[in-house]
């Protein structure tokens, strides 16, 4: 366990991460979507602003000075009835591209799901996340990197300083892995549930970690992305083109308690 009592994972969260690593995920469960607050399978793609009465939009909310350089809209696509989020190399700009949206539907108590299959790239991150509508916490669903895309990550960052003037860098993390666990290769149900007094993460319908510190109070935006990584390392993708597809998503459904 880490020094930082902020960082020590709980009994219960070491329980879930050993329970998964012996039993793996469970078959898939059949949902009932008649409850759903939004339910997006991706037959057309639904992009723009929030004035448009779009559900998603590219590029980040702090990006107001200007959509980050790599950000192409063409790096996401539908193909085969699946949401594709890609990375390659922008010659004009020379840097990578980013595969990202970020929802203009939000909720504060209720659950994001998300039916995906991450990306085994190296240098590469697959991430399923959510931010708060005004700043922080941000909450990562599901994050990994392709050379390690066999163990994924479920994050609470909360407190936390990204520039690390103030010294805050709380982060609650379970990595999971085990041998039945395939997230490149086959498509898993990743969820999170927001109530006022704890948040649960839940892979097919296997709870995979739960806090009750630092539950947020605001509204939270879904984010799904793709892109070149620093934690993830570096990646010799400049002359390979267009990846193959980086994350594809099934379907997002969301549900909002009242």
């Amino acid at each position: 366990m880490a020094k930082n009592k902020n960082k020590m994972i709980t009994l219960r969260n070491l329980y879930y991460k050993i329970k998964f690593y012996l039993f793996g995920v469970s078959k898939e469960p059949i949902y009932d979507k008649t409850n759903s607050y939004i339910y997006d399978y991706f037959k057309t793609l639904s992009v723009g602003k929030i004035s448009q009465n779009k559900r998603w939009r590219n590029g980040l909310p702090w990006e107001h000075y200007g959509v980050y350089k790599g950000s192409d809209p063409k790096r996401v696509f539908i193909k085969d009835n699946k949401l594709n989020l890609v990375v390659d190399w922008n010659k004009d700009y020379n840097c990578p591209t980013r595969g990202l949206l970020y929802s203009n539907f939000d909720i504060k108590h209720g659950i994001f799901r998300i039916r995906a299959k991450v990306s085994n790239i190296d240098g590469i991150g697959s991430a399923l996340w959510t931010f708060g509508d005004n700043g922080m916490p941000e909450i990562d669903i599901l994050e990994t990197c392709g050379q390690r895309c066999k163990k994924i990550s479920n994050i609470h960052h909360w407190g936390y300083d990204y520039e690390k003037k103030l010294g805050k860098t709380s982060t609650l993390n379970n990595s999971l892995s085990s041998s039945n666990f395939k997230p490149s290769e086959e498509f898993y149900v990743y969820e999170i549930e927001f109530t006022p007094y704890k948040i649960i993460w839940r892979i097919n319908g296997v709870v995979t970690k739960v806090e009750k510190r630092g539950i947020p109070t605001n509204k939270q935006h879904l984010i799904l992305s793709v892109c070149q990584s620093e934690r993830c390392g570096n990646s010799k993708f400049e002359n390979l083109g267009i990846y193959p597809s980086g994350m594809e998503v099934d379907w997002v459904e969301v549900i909002k308690y009242k």
